[in-house]
């Protein structure tokens, strides 16, 4: 475990950095945001009370007020974190897949399909932290883009958007009715 947990802490701070994606970088960030989200799987898997043994606070800060975070001590929020960002940025890299001059529309409906999928990955970890007759989360503290609602909400986004573009190549090509 303590070689996982070594490996999770350079993991960590080789992703520091990616707090700001561009059209040349999304989907390496995707690709690694996955990749620290599945060593966070394995190293859950092995670990009692999610983690908490780690003695590590894991800090999310709200994407529309900065300043506000929550932290909790478990690897299922580092995951349910990642896995948020992994959907932003597989956005993202949908958005300027669509917005190049030969509209990969193909790549773009896939990487909204990830992203999607991303966000019903996190739902799968925070909803039963804060249900149940003893949630391990106060459903209050987090912040509104990880509620389920919302995380349910950005997911038909994705799926919107996905099929937006499926719909706009069919126009553009007479093959709508």
């Amino acid at each position: 475990a303590r070689a996982a947990c070594s490996r999770l802490q350079a993991t960590r701070e080789k992703l520091a950095p990616l707090n700001k994606v561009s059209e040349t970088s999304a989907e390496a960030a995707l690709s690694e945001f996955l990749a620290y989200e599945w060593e966070l799987a394995a190293l859950c898997a092995r670990l009692d009370e999610g983690g908490a043994e780690l003695g590590c606070l894991f800090r999310w800060r709200d994407a529309w007020r900065p300043r506000n975070k929550c932290e909790k001590p478990e690897l299922e929020w580092e995951r349910a974190c990642v896995l948020f960002n992994g959907g932003a940025a597989a956005s993202f890299a949908a958005g300027c897949a669509l917005g190049r001059a030969r509209g990969e529309v193909k790549e773009a409906v896939r990487l909204y399909q990830q992203a999607a999928g991303c966000l019903v990955a996190a739902h799968g970890i925070v909803r039963p932290a804060i249900w149940g007759l003893t949630p391990r989360w106060d459903p209050n503290s987090l912040p509104v883009e990880m509620t389920l609602d919302m995380l349910d909400a950005l997911r038909d986004v994705m799926l919107a958007q996905a099929q937006l573009a499926l719909h706009s190549k069919a126009v553009a090509e007479g093959t709508s009715q």
